[in-house]
């Protein structure tokens, strides 16, 4: 995969060995030495992921993630921290905006598969940007005649296999995928309009359930804002629950979400879905404190011949014990990757080998 990603590493020997890694990646490797650097390569060329040690002579890398996450250019840029520091510092980090962490001494290996996986995860969000016809009366009637159905894809405790939740998912009449209808209606400015009319439909629904389960929907932040409309609903859907953050734009404003969260109901959580992909990151976990972590299903396949899925996914893992948060791995397949997660000590499982998504009539 190419790209182009600046290293910031104050050690030359470091600095050299990451950029020959990359350059046998077919990645295109920039150097700084310092803050002051960084930011002068940063404003000259453009760059698909930083790679940022914490301590740095003069200016720390603290400095670098605050002007990144403040100039508009450069606010969605990923960032992933090198560094030696202990816990403390390395939630100042995630809380300053830093997407992700490799501890150092770390293996080449993992450093190539997180920046992998930062960079594909960057190619798909610049995908989903890249202008198209919008067709906005169809846009409008998808939403208003309610031109789909919702179907609920069961998550299942990885011990007993018992199903404990239920995602809900829209299915369109049209046989369009999900992804690519509420992506056009983001850009049509209806992508609020169409979330909240999918959880609405969701949760009218969701009382055909087993009554012991929770249930989940699927909300940006920006719609979770402005989701106060659904508070009757999530009162009389008969089960707990869960919203599912999902990722059309950088969070800002951690508060303001558990807020929102608690307009519709005390027992309303949140997650992050998607853990490890788009803005979907740790520094999610650690300011939210969600009740579940769904670990991005790229994470999750092949993960039973893979050790590098394998320390990534043990991470994740500490984090959430660290935050009392739940972890998920979704896209469960096949059934050495249901071994490997279940080996790793993942609680919560879903996928198509664990159940497939069915509607409410199914």
């Amino acid at each position: 995969m190419t790209g182009t990603v600046l290293v910031v590493e104050d050690d030359a020997a470091i600095r050299a060995l990451v950029c020959d890694l990359l350059t046998l990646e077919g990645i295109t490797p920039l150097e700084a030495g310092d803050a002051a650097a960084a930011m002068t390569v940063l404003s000259s060329y453009p760059v698909d992921l930083v790679l940022l040690d914490v301590s740095l002579p003069g200016l720390t890398g603290y400095s670098v993630i605050d002007e990144i996450r403040h100039t508009p250019a450069l606010s969605t840029l990923p960032v992933l921290l090198l560094t030696a520091a202990g816990p403390g510092q390395l939630v100042a980090g995630l809380d300053r905006g830093a997407d992700d962490y490799i501890a150092k001494p770390f293996a080449m290996e993992e450093l190539r598969a997180r920046v992998q996986a930062h960079l594909r995860a960057a190619r798909r969000w610049h995908t989903r940007l890249r202008p198209r016809h919008v067709d906005v009366g169809d846009l409008v009637g998808t939403w208003r005649e309610r031109r789909f159905d919702i179907a609920f894809q069961p998550v299942r405790d990885l011990q007993t296999m018992d199903a404990v939740g239920f995602e809900a998912l829209a299915r369109f009449h049209d046989g369009r995928p999900p992804r690519e209808v509420f992506d056009a209606a983001l850009e049509a400015g209806m992508g609020v309009e169409l979330e909240l009319a999918a959880a609405q439909a969701a949760l009218e629904v969701a009382v055909t359930l087993p009554p012991a389960s929770w249930v989940s929907i699927n909300l940006s932040p920006r719609a979770l804002l402005a989701s106060a409309e659904l508070q009757n609903s999530v009162a009389g859907c008969g089960h707990d629950l869960i919203i599912e953050l999902t990722e059309h734009e950088r969070v800002e404003d951690y508060p303001s979400l558990t807020a929102a969260a608690r307009v519709l109901g005390p027992e309303v959580r949140l997650a992050v879905d998607d853990a490890g992909a788009g803005y979907a990151s740790l520094s999610h976990v650690v300011a939210l404190h969600p009740a579940l972590v769904k670990l991005d299903r790229a994470w999750v396949d092949g993960i039973s011949s893979d050790p590098v899925r394998q320390a990534l996914v043990r991470g994740v893992l500490g984090v959430a014990e660290a935050t009392g948060s739940a972890v998920v791995a979704e896209g469960i397949e096949r059934d050495d990757d249901l071994l490997a997660v279940q080996s790793l000590g993942v609680g919560l499982g879903q996928g198509y080998l664990l159940g497939r998504p069915a509607t409410a009539a199914a």
